[in-house]
C-alpha cells in the first residue's frame, strides 16, 4: 500500500502527565483525511507506536524505516502483515528542532535524516 499526501500541519508534543512523546503530521490541523502519528513512552523498553489515518492502521513496532529530508518524509511500515509506504510532501511545513529530537527518541535507529 502506498499513501502520499501534502503535509499542512505538524504537532510535536511532550506529554509529561502521560509520559510520552508524539509527533504527528496531517494535511490540516482540523480537517484531514490523511495523517501519520509517531509515539513512544519515556521508557525506552517499549516499541514506538505508529498510526496511519486510523487506529486500525497502527501498532507497536511496525516501523521499519523513516527517511526525513528538508521537503519530504518517507516511512516504511508493516501494517497487518503488508508493507506500507507513506510519503509526505513537506514543502510547506517544517518540523521544529525539538520535533526532530522527539522523532529521534521515538524511532531510534529507524530514522535517517538527510
Amino acid at each position: 500500500m502506498k499513501i502520499e499526501f501534502k503535509g499542512g500541519f505538524i504537532s510535536a508534543d511532550n506529554d509529561e502527565d502521560e509520559a510520552y512523546y508524539s509527533v504527528g503530521i496531517s494535511e490540516d490541523e482540523f480537517y484531514f483525511e490523511n495523517h501519520i502519528l509517531f509515539c513512544r513512552s519515556y521508557s525506552e523498553d517499549e516499541d514506538e507506536y505508529v498510526e496511519v489515518n486510523d487506529q486500525a492502521y497502527g501498532g507497536y513496532g511496525i516501523c521499519k524505516k523513516v527517511v526525513l529530508s528538508e521537503n519530504k518524509m518517507e516511512a516504511t511500515l508493516t501494517i497487518n502483515k503488508e508493507e506500507w509506504q507513506v510519503i509526505v510532501d513537506m514543502d510547506d511545513i517544517k518540523i521544529s528542532d525539538q520535533g526532530i529530537e522527539y522523532l529521534k527518541f521515538i524511532l531510534g535507529n529507524k530514522i535517517e535524516i538527510i
